[in-house]
This record gives structure tokens, sequence and C-alpha cells, in this order.
């Protein structure tokens, strides 16, 4: 979808639309989502100091979106969210974060300049994409293989992994959707989850608001969130 143009585009875009923009379809995932909400809030918890204080937030945040994320891809946690997470998911978020970092550079003098003289900014850019496409391609040759082998075995689609193979795309139509959601969802979700928690903070009124909403709807904060909800 991202590098796609024209028909190649919109046959991709309509694909990916039937099962993320359609509130029924998005709404499988409710339970994998809250699934991995409950495994962050724990995590934090572990991760804050004696004062109660979670530093380097954004990097936590990060954690939650790359483990939400392959949720709803893959039907599977990587396990960012526990105390030794594989080093495979590291990597990604790490490389992830350095992308970022170095794209503040590139914005200020232009990427063709950095190229030319080889600049540390710019090694480092092509560094962590190179080791976000290595993570992204390994995770999604691995559920690749799975489902060719139950390929013929009927039940519900859960994931947008399995989704994507059942349409008959070629294995690296498969492989470039999937990265582009993977590649795409961490610091948007991240950084769109930092804003609405400091609106919150700041907002206390709106808080009680929403943990009313909230609550309405999952009375029992201790049950497990569903689709029907």
């Amino acid at each position: 979808v991202f590098l796609g143009n024209g028909e190649e585009w919109h046959r991709y875009r309509t694909l990916l639309n039937k099962r993320l923009m359609r509130p029924q379809q998005a709404a499988v995932f409710t339970p994998m989502m809250d699934e991995a909400a409950r495994d962050f809030v724990s995590y934090l918890r572990q991760t804050r100091d004696h004062e109660g204080t979670v530093t380097d937030f954004q990097e936590h945040l990060f954690r939650w979106a790359f483990e939400s994320g392959c949720t709803a891809l893959f039907s599977q946690h990587l396990g960012l969210l526990s105390e030794d997470p594989p080093q495979l998911a590291k990597d990604f978020i790490d490389s992830n974060v350095k992308v970022l970092e170095t794209t503040n550079t590139m914005l200020i003098i232009p990427p063709k300049v950095h190229r030319a003289l080889n600049t540390k900014a710019w090694k480092g850019h092509m560094d962590g994409w190179g080791t976000m496409f290595r993570v992204a391609k390994e995770l999604i040759e691995d559920k690749m293989k799975i489902e060719m082998e139950r390929k013929d075995e009927e039940g519900e689609i859960t994931d947008l992994a399995s989704y994507l193979i059942s349409k008959d795309l070629s294995p690296k139509e498969v492989l470039g959707n999937l990265m582009d959601l993977l590649g795409g969802a961490v610091d948007t979700t991240s950084n769109t989850m930092t804003f609405t928690l400091h609106a919150l903070a700041r907002l206390p009124n709106i808080q009680d608001k929403l943990h009313d909403e909230v609550m309405s709807f999952a009375p029992d904060h201790q049950a497990p969130v569903t689709q029907e909800q």
C-alpha cells in the first residue's frame, strides 16, 4: 500500500479496508487488543520506581504498540512486555527509534546530501531500516509457513496475515503489505497515545467521563473485554 500506485494500490487498499475500516470486522481484534493492554498495565506497574514514576515512557509505549500490532497481524504475543523480551523484538524497537531520530536530521539537510557524504545520520538511518525489514520479514515468513501448512483447514480468520494469505496474494505481496502495516503502526500508535494520555492528564473531568463510559461497557474491570462489548 505504501509504495503502490494506481490499480495496484487500489487492489491492496480494498483488501485491507475490508478488514481494518469496517467496525464489525475491526471488532474481531478486541479480545487480543484487550489482552495486550492488560499486559502493558502490568508491565508499567513492574517498571515504575519506588516513587511510582515510570521513566522513558515513550519507549514503553513503543513496546506496547509493537506488541499490539503483532497481535493483530499474527495472533501472537512476542513478549515485549515481559521482563526478558526476545532479541528480535528489541532489535525492531531500537531500530524504529533510530529511524525516527535520524529522520529529524534528514528534514534539515536533504537526504541526498547525507547519502552523498555517507554521514553518520545516513548510515544510522539505513541501518535502522535494514534491521526493521529483517525483523518484519522473519516474523512474516514464519507466519506464512504456518498458514500454508494449514491452508485447507476451516476456521475463523482472526489476524491480518492469515487474511491476506487467504486472498491468494503472492508471498511477495503478503510480505510487502504486512511490512507496511508493521513498520507504520509503531510510532504512529505510540505517539498518538502519548498525546491522548497527556491531554487526559491535563483534563481530569474528561478523564472521568471516559472512565465512566468504559465502565458502563465493562463494569467488571477484571473480566476480559469481548467483541460484543
